[in-house]
């Protein structure tokens, strides 16, 4: 059995200015090209309230081959200034490069 390891991420959306509307989550993996997410074991996201309750979940290592770079979900600003959290899931064969290039980020 491999080795799990949680991260964590906190959000403080006090922080964030007006002209924040999203904040995306994402992953990559790099391994000399020789694991995708279906390879992984538990891979996925959990969002937390500050009780420790879960409020949504996205497993990642299933039924995902060739996959090397996926959102993982977005925090989005409604219009009257609350947050929501919508979970991701689209998942990138061209790695990072791809992804980025998705959000309108020019690679060289």
């Amino acid at each position: 059995m491999s080795h799990v390891r949680d991260d964590a991420c906190a959000a403080r959306y006090q922080s964030c200015t007006n002209v924040v509307a999203r904040l995306t989550l994402a992953g990559h993996l790099y391994l000399h090209g020789e694991r995708d997410f279906h390879e992984s074991q538990a891979a996925g996201i959990r969002l937390l309230d500050p009780g420790m309750t879960e409020l949504g979940r996205l497993e990642v290592s299933d039924g995902r081959s060739g996959e090397t770079a996926l959102v993982l979900g977005s925090f989005r600003r409604r219009s009257n200034g609350d947050w929501d959290f919508v979970l991701g899931g689209k998942g990138y064969t061209g790695g990072l490069e791809e992804l980025v290039q998705d959000y309108g980020i020019d690679v060289e």
